[in-house]
This record gives C-alpha cells, sequence and structure tokens, in this order.
C-alpha cells in the first residue's frame, strides 16, 4: 500500500508545483517532442489550476526542458501545450544520413564517454547527459562540424541507445540513467550495434544466432543435405567469441575470434581467394 502523505503550500509553492508536475507528467508520457497535457479529473484542485493556469503557464515557460508552451481551451477544456528540448525526449530521433565506418566510429568513442561520464558524475549520470557531452564537447573538440552533421551523430546515437531497449530498462519519468552497476549493459548492447553495421558493410556475411549454427553443424556431422540458405558465409556470437563460418560449398569451415574485425577479414580474404582462382582460370580459357 503506497503511503500518502499531506504538505501545506503556500499559492506560489502550488503553482511551481503543478507547473513542474504537468512537465514531468508530459514528459513521461509523450513519445515525441511535444505533448498535449489536458486538465481533467486526474489532478487535485482543479479550480486552483483554472484560476492560476496563467501564472502556471509563465512558470512552464521559465522551465529549460520547454522550448514552447501555450494554453489551449478549446470545447471548454483546459490543457497545456508544451515542444520540449528534444534532449529530454529519451524515445525521439530523427533520421540521420551517417556513413557506416563514421557510425561505428562514434559508436566506439562514446562508449568510452559513458564510463568517463559514470566516473566524473560520482557513478551516476544520465543518457542525456552523457549523450550532450559528447557532441558538444568531445567530438567538437576534435573535429570542427557543422551543427547539421552534429545533430545527425547526435541522432544516430540516440537511435542506437534506444534499440539495446536500455531506456525502457531504466527509464525513471523522462530521465535513463546510468551508474557502475548498468553502464557495461549499455556498452554491451552498443557492441551489438557496432556488429551490426560492421555486419551490413560485409552484405555477403549473413549474422546467425548461435543455435541456427549448432543445428547448422550438426546437419553437417550427420551428412544430412543443407537448405540453399544455410549455404554461404556466416558469423556467429558467443560468450564474447567471434566464430567465422564458411559453408558456401557446404564444408563448414570454421575460425574463431576475438573481435568482429578479424573475423570478417578472415571471411573476406577466403573470398578474394576463391575469387582471384576464378579469375585465374576465365584468363587460361
Amino acid at each position: 500500500m503506497t503511503n500518502v502523505y499531506e504538505i501545506d503550500l503556500n499559492e506560489e509553492e502550488t503553482i511551481r508545483y503543478y507547473a513542474n508536475k504537468f512537465v514531468e507528467d508530459a514528459l513521461e508520457d509523450c513519445s515525441e517532442f511535444n505533448y498535449c497535457l489536458s486538465i481533467d479529473q486526474n489532478y487535485e484542485h482543479r479550480e486552483f489550476i483554472i484560476n492560476h493556469k496563467e501564472q502556471i503557464l509563465d512558470r512552464i515557460k521559465k522551465d529549460e526542458r520547454v522550448a514552447d508552451v501555450y494554453i489551449d481551451e478549446e470545447d471548454e477544456k483546459l490543457s497545456f501545450d508544451m515542444v520540449f528540448w528534444i534532449d529530454y525526449c529519451p524515445y525521439y530521433y530523427e533520421e540521420s544520413n551517417i556513413c557506416i565506418s563514421d557510425e561505428i566510429n562514434n559508436l566506439k568513442l562514446f562508449e568510452k564517454e559513458i564510463l568517463n561520464g559514470v566516473s566524473n558524475h560520482k557513478g551516476v549520470t544520465t543518457t542525456r547527459e552523457v549523450l550532450r557531452h559528447f557532441i558538444d564537447s568531445i567530438l567538437d573538440k576534435y573535429h570542427r562540424l557543422s551543427d547539421e552533421f552534429k545533430d545527425n551523430v547526435y541522432y544516430n546515437l540516440k537511435e542506437h541507445i534506444c534499440n539495446t531497449g536500455f531506456n525502457e530498462k531504466y527509464i525513471e519519468k523522462y530521465e535513463v540513467y546510468i551508474d557502475r552497476n548498468n553502464a557495461e549493459e549499455l556498452i554491451e548492447g552498443l557492441e551489438n550495434e557496432i556488429d551490426k553495421l560492421y555486419i551490413k558493410k560485409n552484405s555477403n556475411i549473413k549474422q546467425i544466432t548461435y543455435y541456427q549454427f549448432l543445428e547448422i553443424l550438426n546437419k553437417h556431422n550427420k551428412e544430412i543435405q543443407f537448405k540453399p540458405n544455410e549455404l554461404g558465409k556466416f558469423i556467429t556470437k558467443e560468450n564474447g567469441i567471434y566464430l567465422g563460418i564458411n559453408n558456401v560449398n557446404g564444408e563448414m569451415k570454421m575460425q574463431d575470434f576475438d573481435n568482429i574485425e578479424k573475423c570478417l577479414n578472415y571471411l573476406n580474404k577466403d573470398l578474394e581467394y576463391a575469387e582471384n582462382i576464378e579469375d585465374e582460370e576465365s584468363e587460361e580459357l
């Protein structure tokens, strides 16, 4: 059972309370960067809110999280329509246009900033703080970048964070907290995003689960005929080890590596060798 406490507030304190509460409630519920917060039966002291709507509006305008706000009284219903700075909207990002190599490099740099962020904030920080510091201080320090490019990096990193599922697990209201207990979890999620980008660069190689690999290996051991989609070059990961599998001809040649780049180089070199043989045979003909 939740404990309920009564606290006496004067008029100015109540205005501040509701202004802050409206902002936090809207941020918690919004999926983009704007929200229309209706003042209905969910809020106590509705009469006070209506009578002090202009003072509450003025207080919301001064909130650093809010880019714009206005009152809407259509159909005799009072609502506060708010637009938020994107920094404070953990799930919102726009499409970005960055080459895959830059994406990978930015993610690797950002992983280091996560660890630095946890250390510099006495073990607790937020994805918003780390991301903004990385864009404004770290990235721009070493590269004189245009605002457009920085926005692209910002949106791209935010998208990758969302893809990890970290936000859903650690969000409180509208902030996503990082500390020493979960920083490695976020980094591991971003490592998986980096792996996906490497695979995207190497369209001739398919990423499979370790279970799928075992199924293919079992067929090979039992000399069962492979399906067409089981022939080719594959990569899988288990316990931090990358396994490169060349099953182009059904021979199941394999080698493991401690990082994805070495694994992809192994698979691609074998492909280059096969292509060179084909070229030599064509020249002889």
